[in-house]
């Protein structure tokens, strides 16, 4: 977990760096968290860990997003 943690964190750096804002960064990590990489992988996870997998990096990737903003306020 902290792997995924560590390059959620680095990919919203890299977005915020190009201007993204918030909204839209977190917009397009939603959807990289709920799309499957394979087909097999839409039924690797149930609908409830998906779902509790999707919250958990949001929360990462808002707290990133908020210390970088900090960081250069």
């Amino acid at each position: 977990m902290d792997e995924l943690r560590e390059a959620l964190c680095s990919y919203v750096g890299a977005l915020r760096h190009e201007g993204w804002t918030r909204e839209a960064t977190l917009a397009t990590v939603r959807t990289l968290i709920a799309t499957p990489v394979t087909p097999d992988g839409a039924i690797a996870l149930t609908p409830i860990v998906r779902d509790a997998l999707a919250e958990l990096t949001l929360e990462w990737c808002q707290a990133e997003y908020d210390r970088l903003a900090a960081a250069t306020a």
